[in-house]
């Protein structure tokens, strides 16, 4: 059995932490600012609290497919964790995939961290992520993030027109 990869990203919102769990943690959110997000549907309508379930078809470069989640330790306006599998994908179904955020108070906002730890469930799986997919999958976790303060982020105090 090889390691699972881990996948960090940070960003830092000039926003109240509460107002970045809530838009972050709402699934119906998701397709908004995750790049590879199409849909979802399920418990998708506020907040994730422990046991939702949320159903996302995903994007994963010309590939199609979806994820059922489950959120797990949901800790607001802290933390949540969700726990995914996925289907559609014959070199990477039945893939685990496991992602944490944690939103902290910073002087200006917030900052939110992600990380996500998978394991290509096939050989060829395995060897398509080292090839491509995993830095396909650092960059768009990043992206995801960076969009998250694209969305939320206001401008330092003073900084508007006089």
């Amino acid at each position: 059995m090889t390691d699972p990869v881990v996948i960090q990203s940070s960003v830092e919102i000039r926003r109240a932490p509460e107002e970045v769990f809530a838009f972050a943690s709402t699934p119906a959110n998701w397709p908004v600012w995750h790049p590879t997000a199409l849909s979802v549907e399920g418990d998708v309508a506020g907040p994730l609290k422990p046991g939702d379930r949320i159903l996302e078809q995903d994007r994963f470069l010309f590939l199609r497919g979806q994820i059922r989640w489950q959120a797990h330790a949901v800790d607001a306006p802290r933390s949540w964790t969700i726990e995914g599998v996925v289907e559609g994908i014959p070199m990477f179904s039945g893939t685990t995939t496991t992602v944490s955020y944690t939103v902290t108070p910073v002087a200006e906002g917030a900052r939110i961290d992600r990380t996500m730890h998978y394991r290509p469930s096939t050989a060829v799986g395995r060897a398509l992520d080292w090839l491509i997919f995993r830095r396909h999958n650092r960059h768009q976790s990043q992206h995801a993030l960076d969009a998250i303060k694209r969305l939320l982020d206001v401008p330092p105090l003073g900084s508007g027109p006089a």
